[in-house]
């Protein structure tokens, strides 16, 4: 009963913070990205909430305020490391194009290092889930 009310407060933390960030950003263009930033969230807010020491008020048994705490500071980290906003004249088109001939080979190797972070946080989140769970 403890793990469903600890899932379901970190799925709607993260589903709150997720919209509420992805609406406050105001990015033109495709969104692809919406249910990785939720995933991510939505993980940081799970494995911190459990981690951390509870404080504040109970509600249905589990403290919620770390559950929030961890979720927010996670969303503020991911949004701040998200990738800029689109060019809004012509002069900018030409210095983003500029610039991206030049980091065309540095691009594709960051690419490929976020890609193995990316996945090594989720595998590391999920984890630390678990581990907790199974020190009860």
């Amino acid at each position: 009963m403890v793990v469903a009310v600890e899932l379901v407060t970190a799925l709607v933390i993260a589903g709150t913070l997720s919209y509420l960030f992805a609406h406050n950003l105001k990015r033109r263009g495709n969104r692809s990205g919406f249910f990785w930033f939720f995933l991510l969230i939505f993980l940081i807010t799970w494995a911190g909430g459990l981690w951390l020491m509870p404080f504040g008020p109970a509600l249905l048994g589990i403290h919620w305020l770390p559950f929030i705490a961890v979720g927010l500071a996670g969303a503020i980290v991911v949004s701040l490391l998200a990738g800029r906003r689109y060019p809004r004249n012509r002069h900018e088109t030409i210095d983003v194009l500029d610039r991206v001939k030049k980091e065309r080979e540095l691009q594709k190797m960051t690419y490929l290092s976020l890609n193995i972070l990316f996945w090594l946080v989720l595998l590391v989140l999920v984890m630390a889930i678990v581990f907790r769970y199974a020190l009860r």
